[in-house]
């Protein structure tokens, strides 16, 4: 597991977290559905609690048009490092 810093204790990231990130990190500057993510993650078992997790780490999470399916949902993703 991959250690991150949170308010002066140290915690870790999970499986699932680690995919999410690898995912997303794959596709910077695309958002997808946590519907879209588990789907592409093989069905994950906490999609939602993992991703709400991640917040601290970069990830952004918004209201708009899915990058896979296209419907409006609440989306996750990573910046464009440029």
């Amino acid at each position: 597991m991959t250690r991150k810093e949170t308010r002066g204790r140290q915690n870790y990231f999970t499986t699932t977290q680690l995919a999410i990130l690898r995912f997303l990190g794959e596709y910077r500057g695309q958002a997808f559905c946590g519907g879209c993510i588990d789907a592409r993650l093989v069905n994950s078992i906490d999609i939602v609690g993992a991703l709400r997790l991640l917040g601290g780490a970069g990830l952004y999470c918004g209201h708009a048009a899915c990058s896979s399916c296209g419907k409006v949902r609440l989306l996750a993703s990573l910046p464009v490092v440029n």
